[in-house]
């Protein structure tokens, strides 16, 4: 209780509220004249005692009087002048210092408000600065984000939200686990991998592309780029970048991809996917074979039904194709009408050629085109590494090689590259450059096969035969330039020739009045199905006013087979022009009795292949009687071609073959020799 009682408070004169401070005007002057009074009254009543007891007479006291007033004058005057004089130099102190004072005062105030303005300024810019930057934020198509390696939260701008479809939260903020969560399955190892080797300073630039889940948990692509800050003992600490939605120039670059690496009719892989698929496997020591296959006369196809049709049979090929997927790598469309199968890490050629075979079958098998139908071939190439080649290139080159082998000996057929082929290719190439120049040169001539009655052993006629007689080469038979031709287009310039030398020959021997019997001419699928074929005809049998009834024209069974819509409506236009028509080689490939009934033909004329194994096989003997039987019955006369030794004349004869020719009777001869010979008496 003692320590809560307040003390008494005590008067003092000096605490009187009256009392004049110290350093006031008041108590200054007070002091001045308190002083004074003092000193007056000190002076008044002890100056005269004093002066009584010095002074000796009136005189003197009147004499010291008068000093004593002057000195009291002079010592008033000099007190007052010190007391005046230390105030005034007080307060002149004072108010010296206090205008110092002032002015630092002033100058204080006056930096003060400037930093107040430069303050005012700066939060001026910055607001103003945040709101552009907020606007710039808000504008651009990139969402930034920002994110504190320590912790592990990202800060992101709402773009950031916006771009993968999420709302945008008020603390816009997520963890590395959030992120990783919306990381595409496929590319989570991926990206995280490439961040932490980033943030290890083992790349120097962080910039790549990846998969974000979405609120609609679908994915788009992103572009992210970031840059990192490390300390001074190389930690990451921080790191800021942006993300950016790249969906559709991924999907536009996709496009781009597909139509550069994919064929767009089949969608097969091109060959520039090809050659980048296989020099990777090449690379990561695979072993590598290459069938590279070429469809046979496929131009034909366009020619007849158009390009569209054609398209849509090189679909129809791949698909057919994919039915040995599990035989193969990789298929592709290399170009027009060829095709590539890449096999891998197989144990012998034979895996390869195997395949072929089945590729083989499938092109054989008929394919149908708004409600025609084709009968196909192709000719395959195979290569294979390490013994053809260590690249594409190399491979492909060799594959190439081997397929124009498959068809210069005559094609539906698999060649596997050898040494040798490359000289017998050079020697093609060579062919065809100097074929054109050839027919201008003269250098081709007919030679003429008689055929006989196997009754009577009288020649009834002939086959025109071409040769190709060459001044370096010498006589090419035409089994090594006709397929030549066929692919060129040249045929249709060529068999226009022979026509018309036949008609020439036919002209000068009926002048001679020789009797040559009938002539057969050899016709190209190439040049039956072109369109201006019946014109050259009309044309040319005009111009030697010769008579269709001494011609026959001979196809083959691929000719015959190969469109046989516009084959048959030819055929008939010929017959009914009064021209015969043969159908050669029967039995060599898709042989069918029923089918030679819709056949527009005269003539079967059967393949050597039967001749030659006639008292050899007896099933080969059966077959062979069978077909001149079956030809007779639906009204055709039968030829047999390749007659070599009298038991296969023999044979035919007792089959009730019509006609032969072979060289039992004789070789193709130049027409001078064929005259000499059967001609002249």
């Amino acid at each position: 209780m003692s320590q809560n009682r307040q003390s008494p408070k005590k008067f003092h004169f000096f605490e009187n509220k009256w009392m004049p401070s110290a350093s006031s005007p008041l108590w200054a002057s007070l002091k001045i004249t308190i002083t004074y009074t003092i000193f007056g009254v000190l002076w008044i009543l002890l100056s005269d005692k004093i002066l009584l007891f010095v002074s000796s007479s009136a005189d003197q006291f009147y004499r010291i009087s008068l000093y004593k007033g002057w000195l009291y004058i002079m010592v008033t005057a000099f007190l007052l002048f010190s007391l005046i004089y230390k105030r005034i130099k007080t307060d002149y102190d004072l108010t010296r210092r206090l205008d110092l004072q002032f002015k630092s005062l002033q100058k204080a105030k006056t930096t003060l408000s400037d930093n107040i303005l430069e303050l005012k300024t700066r939060e001026y810019e910055l607001k103003a600065s945040k709101e552009r930057y907020q606007l710039l934020l808000e504008g651009v198509n990139d969402g930034i984000w920002d994110w504190d390696i320590k912790s592990g939260i990202f800060i992101v701008s709402n773009k950031f939200f916006e771009i993968l479809g999420y709302e945008v939260l008020e603390t816009p903020h997520f963890t590395m686990e959030e992120f990783e969560k919306i990381l595409h399955p496929n590319e989570k190892n991926t990206v995280l991998n490439q961040i932490y080797a980033y943030l290890d300073q083992n790349m120097t630039l962080y910039d790549t592309q990846f998969r974000l889940k979405t609120q609609s948990n679908g994915y788009i692509w992103v572009q992210n780029t970031g840059k990192a800050i490390w300390d001074s003992e190389g930690n990451a600490i921080k790191m800021v970048g942006a993300i950016k939605d790249i969906t559709d120039a991924k999907k536009t670059q996709d496009k781009i991809e597909y139509l550069a690496y994919y064929d767009h009719i089949t969608g097969l892989p091109n060959r520039a996917r090809l050659d980048e698929v296989v020099n990777n496997l090449i690379a990561q020591k695979h072993q590598v074979g290459l069938i590279y296959l070429d469809i046979d006369n496929f131009k034909m196809i366009n020619d007849l039904v158009g390009h569209n049709q054609g398209d849509l049979l090189l679909k129809q090929m791949a698909s057919k194709f994919h039915d040995l997927k599990l035989h193969y790598y990789m298929l592709s469309r290399i170009s027009g009408d060829e095709f590539g199968f890449i096999i891998i890490d197989f144990d012998h050629e034979d895996t390869l050629i195997e395949l072929s075979e089945q590729i083989l079958k499938i092109i054989r098998t008929p394919w149908t085109l708004i409600g025609r139908e084709f009968h196909l071939s192709c000719s395959i190439g195979i290569s294979y590494t390490p013994d053809h080649g260590d690249t594409f290139e190399t491979l492909f080159r060799k594959a190439d090689t081997a397929m124009y082998a498959s068809k210069n000996n005559g094609k539906n057929q698999t060649t596997v590259f050898r040494d040798l082929l490359h000289d017998e290719i050079l020697e093609y190439v060579e062919l065809q450059s100097n074929l054109k120049n050839a027919l201008t040169a003269g250098e081709f001539e007919l030679y003429y096969q008689p055929q006989f009655n196997m009754n009577t052993n009288e020649m009834i006629g002939s086959e025109a035969l071409l040769r190709w007689n060459s001044p370096d080469k010498g006589i090419i038979p035409p089994d090594r330039f006709i397929g030549i031709a066929e692919k060129t287009g040249f045929i249709i310039e060529l068999g226009d020739w022979v026509i018309k030398e036949v008609c020439r020959h036919i002209q000068e021997w009926e002048e001679r009045k020789l009797n040559y019997g009938k002539v057969s001419i050899n016709l190209s699928g190439v040049q039956i199905l072109s369109s201006a074929f019946l014109n050259h005809i009309d044309e040319i049998f005009a111009a030697y006013d010769i008579a269709p009834k001494k011609i026959v024209f001979e196809i083959t069974e691929n000719v015959a087979i190969d469109d046989s819509i516009t084959t048959i409506a030819k055929l008939e236009a010929l017959r009914a022009l009064h021209f015969e028509v043969a159908l050669d080689d029967f039995g060599t490939n898709y042989s069918s009795l029923s089918y030679l009934k819709k056949l527009p033909i005269d003539y079967l004329k059967l393949d050597k292949s039967f001749v030659y194994s006639l008292g050899q096989d007896d099933k080969t003997g059966a077959i062979t009687e069978s077909i001149i039987y079956m030809a007779h019955r639906i009204g055709l006369k039968v030829i047999a071609e390749g007659v070599e030794k009298l038991e296969h004349m023999e044979i035919l004869k007792k089959f009730n073959c019509d006609f032969a020719q072979g060289y039992l009777f004789s070789r193709p001869v130049s027409k001078s020799d064929f005259e000499r010979i059967y001609l002249e008496d």
